[in-house]
């Protein structure tokens, strides 16, 4: 039976996986309009859609690089391998939320739980990594006590 901790790293890939394929669908897409463009249209307003069509693909292009930079990240960890530290790629109960430190993906559902995806540079992260030291810790005015770190 695969740990939980694995099932969260799983769910992170997939979802990681699903974005990157509809944003490359969405380049392939807007590509095809610009050629579509090309056959259709001709004079100011033709280059104009042309610019705008090409503008949107380089946003798009720039967030699939992001996207595989992360899924490099996640490439990265070993989900099998329980941490002794807070550090990337560690997973941690708290009285208040479960988080998983690997990249910052947000809020994902795993068997029914909700967990916080999150990088080594959000914020709450240095304050996480104060359990390495204490039982206890505040962010944010509000108190996490460390349960079980995975």
């Amino acid at each position: 039976m695969k740990s939980f901790k694995v099932s969260v790293h799983n769910t992170c890939i997939s979802f990681l996986n699903e974005r990157i394929a509809s944003v490359k669908q969405s380049i392939k897409e807007a590509e095809e309009s610009i050629h579509e463009n090309t056959k259709s249209s001709m004079g100011d307003k033709y280059e104009n859609s042309r610019e705008m069509a090409t503008l949107e693909i380089d946003k798009r292009q720039a967030a699939l690089n992001n996207l595989l930079s992360l899924q490099n990240d996640f490439q990265q960890i070993n989900p099998e391998i329980k941490t002794k530290r807070i550090e990337k790629g560690s997973l941690l109960a708290t009285n208040k939320a479960l988080f998983y430190i690997a990249g910052s993906l947000g809020r994902v559902e795993v068997e029914g739980k909700s967990v916080m995806v999150i990088s080594q540079n959000a914020p709450i992260f240095q304050t996480l990594k104060g359990f390495d030291n204490e039982k206890k810790v505040i962010f944010n005015g509000s108190e996490y006590e460390l349960i079980e770190l995975m």
